[in-house]
């Protein structure tokens, strides 16, 4: 008989991502999270020379858009943690709350620049 799925694999949530949620679902009756307000897919070795989340559309009016993003730029790095996929991104993106302000890098043709950002709000 063979076994398979996800059996002894654990999984944790940062505590003060935890607490803020839980804090805002009692106080609110809902949680919510940040959002940067642009869809991303993995840079992948046969499209970009460089690693972390492609930019494939930027919402208009969102964080990304006016932070100065757009389509074809590659985050490599998010609130000072290197960004190597775009699930990265997205995890990281979702544990800080709406309305934070942080650092984003990213490479457009050859040049690496550096972003601040506003997160808008995504209710759970």
């Amino acid at each position: 008989s063979t076994q398979s799925g996800s059996i002894g694999v654990g999984f944790a949530i940062p505590a003060d991502l935890a607490q803020r949620i839980s804090q805002e679902i009692i106080k609110t009756g809902k949680g919510t999270h940040g959002l940067l307000g642009a869809s991303v897919t993995t840079a992948t070795s046969d499209k970009s020379s460089v690693v972390g989340a492609l930019i494939a559309d930027v919402t208009s009016g969102g964080g990304a858009d006016k932070a100065g993003l757009r389509k074809g730029d590659v985050v490599t790095s998010f609130n000072g943690l290197p960004i190597t996929d775009s699930t990265d991104l997205t995890a990281q993106v979702r544990t800080l709350a709406p309305g934070t302000t942080t650092k984003l890098v990213y490479v457009r043709g050859h040049d690496s620049n550096t972003v601040s950002v506003t997160l808008g709000t995504l209710s759970l």
